[in-house]
């Protein structure tokens, strides 16, 4: 139910089909812990630990999606078998990169000013700020920054937050994969301008 943009061509049918005296619209959200524990007993034929089972929740989200992927992948390396897998708690497994294809895809679909834009929030975090941005991205006015939030926000990939002004990305592999888009020098020299940034915007509460 978070993935789907109004303009989208489904959007416009769903419209259409509320018009059907039989039509019922099921909207799957997230997932939570009981149902993950479900869903990886299902595809793995194992009860899973603890500690990997809340590590997939929390690198997921309880994206079905994205849940569906991973723990696909996981059981590629049995991790999920007690004779074979690990007990570790870890969250450092990395992501099949058949969920960074599919954010890709949905990026796509974005201005080059707009994935340009994206890039630069990923290094601030998963939160970031219009006023911060401004500072970041000063050859560009506030209208045709908020041109460009608002093309991200049709599709779904960030969200705003109550404060007015403040947004993050819906899901964190999102902006993981906005990230993996930079060198790490490039991120590094984007983190000191970041600094600077908050230094001028905040002073000494920073």
């Amino acid at each position: 139910d978070t993935d789907l943009a109004l303009s989208h061509s489904l959007g416009r049918t769903l419209g259409e089909l509320t018009r059907q005296r039989h039509f019922r619209l099921l909207q799957l959200g997230r997932l939570g812990l009981t149902e993950v524990e479900q869903l990886i007993a299902g595809m793995s034929g194992f009860i899973p630990v603890p500690g990997l089972m809340e590590a997939v929740y929390a690198r997921t989200e309880g994206n079905p999606l994205f849940m569906t992927e991973v723990v696909r992948w996981l059981v590629q390396q049995e991790a999920f078998n007690p004779k074979k897998g690990s007990d570790s708690t870890s969250r450092d497994f990395p992501i099949p990169a058949g969920i960074h294809a599919i954010i890709r895809a949905r990026l796509d679909h974005l201005s080059g000013s707009c994935h340009q834009i994206l890039i630069t929030a990923s290094v601030v975090g998963r939160e970031f700020e219009l006023a911060l941005l401004e500072q970041l991205i000063d050859s560009m006015s506030r209208d045709r920054l908020l041109e460009a939030l608002e093309e991200a926000l049709v599709i779904r990939v960030i969200e705003e937050l109550p404060n007015p002004g403040l947004y993050q990305f819906t899901h964190i592999l999102v902006r993981d994969t906005l990230l993996g888009e930079l060198s790490r020098a490039r991120q590094a020299l984007l983190h000191g301008r970041i600094g600077q940034a908050l230094e001028g915007l905040y002073g000494q509460d920073v």
